[in-house]
């Protein structure tokens, strides 16, 4: 679809004199062909469904939430790993078991009692059979087991013992070895020095090349195509290349993997002429030099800035408070993404928030809103589970006269995640780098630890539903232009030079 759009872009621009190679290559012809780039890949819309019954469920019947001493178990301490019994293994096992429908948002989206019960049916005879009672267990032991048996989570944000339950299976495969442009038949020609050199007919065989390349920018700044392939399937190499000529090549790719950035978590700077803001976090600490003030004024101060560069990398963050002030901030209007908000409330998440709170201190994380919902006439009394459910609208923007370039990695993940899904539709709006973690639709995580094996849990309270986040679940959002992360920024910039 890209392909045919582009090519019948470029059979346009032909008719009204564009019939060189070097005048296709032009600044007006790339941002033309970026915007199409950008209109394929601008896939959210609203959706006129209810929320899905398996969203959600009624706790109707005899209640099987854990007493307040039992909860009172579940805080958390500053006690090590220590050995345990079997017998003791078996009751964290059963605790954790008892905590998931009063605690996980997304319980019954991931199969809710049948799944979960087999879960620790199995889980359970898998103890009984490889230990004895006489056997001593380490805290570190019972985690893969639990990592293991409750692997069907696809959900990033659900940790245990510190690591996430599910790791992604998608991996992006790419090199730059040779440069490709479209020319006004949509057909792909590799390029060098302005060059056409020859046509592209075939990679590994398949005649849909457009199936292994991706848009993207050379140092120059010039919009062009190299290989790449974003996949949950081994990839083998070489890749084989035809061409019109017959000199067919082999290329290697290679995956693409994640660099650590080490910078400030808030900066607002210049760099050649254009703004750059700076999020690697969305919570402030007590030993930070900028105040969540500082942050959102960026906003307004990019209200003046003829185009800026937006840095998600490395941004991990769920603070999703601040996302959605500062959007409102930066446009005037409120954010929303045409989804359903689900809140879990229970006595369970009372308790687990208490404890959350208390790590965010002992952090000296600076938390301005509260991480759940707690009705003043229900704090500090046992409650009966509930479900706040919120139905947002689709924001979208089609007026913005501001060229936003959002840098985003695989270490971009829920709040910011969010931010990127939202800014995607307002219009000069640009994605750039590598997907995402797909960490979006589970929020407000809480947590506590299981008594005897000291395993931490990390557990989200909260999500939203919209059939196209749901698909993104460990998959990520795709960029519009695909760029090495630690080249991005160096490259929108070039871009930025030839284009405004």
């Amino acid at each position: 679809m890209i392909k045919m759009l582009i090519g019948l872009l470029l059979l346009i621009c032909g008719a009204f004199g564009c019939s060189s190679m070097e005048e296709k290559i032009q600044p007006a012809t790339e941002l033309d062909l970026l915007q199409t780039i950008v209109d394929q890949n601008r896939t959210l819309t609203s959706f006129n469904s209810e929320l899905p019954f398996e969203a959600t469920y009624p706790f109707n019947g005899e209640s099987t939430e854990l007493s307040d001493q039992q909860l009172e178990r579940l805080r958390i301490t500053e006690n090590e790993d220590q050995m345990m019994s079997k017998e003791e293994t078996l009751e964290d096992i059963d605790l954790l078991h008892r905590t998931w429908k009063y605690s996980y948002a997304m319980y019954s989206w991931h199969g809710g009692d049948e799944a979960f019960n087999q879960a620790h049916t199995n889980l359970t005879e898998t103890i009984d059979q490889e230990y004895s009672d006489e056997d001593e267990i380490t805290g570190d032991e019972l985690a893969e087991h639990l990592c293991d048996h409750y692997g069907f989570l696809t959900d990033p944000h659900v940790q245990i013992g510190g690591s996430s339950v599910v790791i992604s299976e998608h991996d992006f495969y790419t090199t730059e070895e040779l440069e490709f442009i479209l020319d006004e038949n949509g057909d792909y020609w590799l390029h060098k020095s302005d060059e056409l050199l020859d046509k592209l007919v075939a990679i590994n065989g398949a005649p849909d090349v457009e199936d292994f390349l991706v848009p993207s920018l050379n140092n120059d700044g010039k919009l062009v195509y190299y290989l790449g392939y974003y996949t949950s399937e081994p990839v083998t190499n070489p890749w084989s290349l035809e061409f019109e000529s017959k000199d067919d090549r082999e290329v290697f790719v290679r995956r693409v993997g994640f660099d650590y950035l080490s910078d400030r978590s808030f900066n607002m700077y210049e760099k050649d002429e254009v703004d750059v803001v700076q999020f690697r976090n969305m919570t402030v600490y007590e030993d930070d030099s900028h105040t969540y003030e500082d942050m959102l004024e960026s906003a307004q101060e990019l209200k003046d800035s003829p185009y800026f560069i937006l840095d998600l990398r490395n941004n991990g963050s769920d603070n999703v408070d601040f996302v959605a002030k500062w959007y409102e901030e930066m446009f005037d209007q409120e954010a929303g993404l045409g989804e359903y908000l689900v809140q879990l409330s229970t006595t369970t998440n009372d308790v687990f928030l208490e404890e959350t709170v208390k790590l965010y201190d002992e952090e000296g994380a600076l938390i301005e809103q509260s991480l759940h919902h707690v009705d003043e006439d229900e704090e500090n009394e046992r409650r009966e589970p509930n479900w706040y459910i919120e139905n947002k609208d689709l924001t979208s923007i089609d007026d913005n006269d501001t060229p936003i370039f959002v840098l985003i990695d695989q270490g971009t993940s829920s709040a910011a995640e969010r931010m990127t899904k939202q800014l995607k539709q307002v219009n000069q709006v640009y994605v750039v780098g590598v997907p995402s973690a797909g960490a979006l639709s589970s929020s407000r995580s809480l947590n506590f630890e299981l008594p005897n094996s000291q395993i931490r849990m990390s557990v989200p309270s909260e999500f939203s539903y919209h059939p196209r986040l749901m698909e993104k679940e460990g998959v990520g959002i795709e960029p519009d232009l695909w760029i090495y992360p630690r080249f991005a920024k160096n490259r929108v910039i070039a871009w930025i030079e030839n284009h405004y």
